[in-house]
């Protein structure tokens, strides 16, 4: 695998020996790299492959403008979750908790909350998904210096639910309904 193009220190555009381009991600995967270089294979945490050539590179773009700081902490979060929560996560999940995140710490710079409305029945009824959450928002706030609040936790613990390899999703506002209505 060479780069094609270095976006940060963690993630990449590469072109796969079968010429495929892929958006790749892991810790120090493109540190100090320079295009046409050979791909660290100890580095790849993931490999993004996608059928049209636009969509790379709107996923790269995705990635550009993200801290290496909040990158590997969504790193993390995956890592944790699937060893933790002993289940399939699908890819899809980076992308959308790097989007969820930058917007969510944008929004608490600028002063906006946003209120959980169901937060209550998640931090009971997907208590391991919850607590990644937590330390997620931990990690967040001490490394990036915000204040993010405990909402975001229950957002990232939805996150995680809905990228469930096994398509398995819970219906958690039915689930909440019956709780509310008891």
């Amino acid at each position: 695998m060479r780069i094609q193009r270095v976006l940060n220190n963690n993630v990449i555009v590469a072109r796969d020996f079968s010429g495929k381009e892929c958006v790749v991600i892991g810790k120090g995967v493109g540190f100090n790299k320079k295009t046409d270089a050979l791909v660290n294979e100890a580095c790849i945490q993931k490999i993004f492959r996608l059928d049209e050539d636009n969509s790379i590179d709107k996923t790269s773009e995705a990635f550009k403008d993200v801290p290496d700081a909040l990158l590997n902490i969504v790193l993390d979060i995956v890592k944790q979750a699937t060893s933790k929560l002993d289940r399939k996560i699908h890819k899809s999940v980076y992308a959308s908790l790097l989007d969820h995140l930058s917007f969510a710490i944008e929004r608490t710079r600028q002063g906006t909350y946003v209120e959980n409305m169901l937060l209550w029945d998640i931090k009971r009824l997907y208590r391991n998904e919850f607590i990644i959450g937590q330390w997620a928002i931990a990690e967040i706030n001490a490394q990036l210096h915000v204040a993010l609040p405990e909402d975001e936790a229950g957002f990232i613990a939805l996150h995680l639910l809905n990228s469930q390899k096994d398509g398995a999703m819970p219906d958690i506002k039915a689930v909440s309904k019956v709780i509310q209505d008891i």
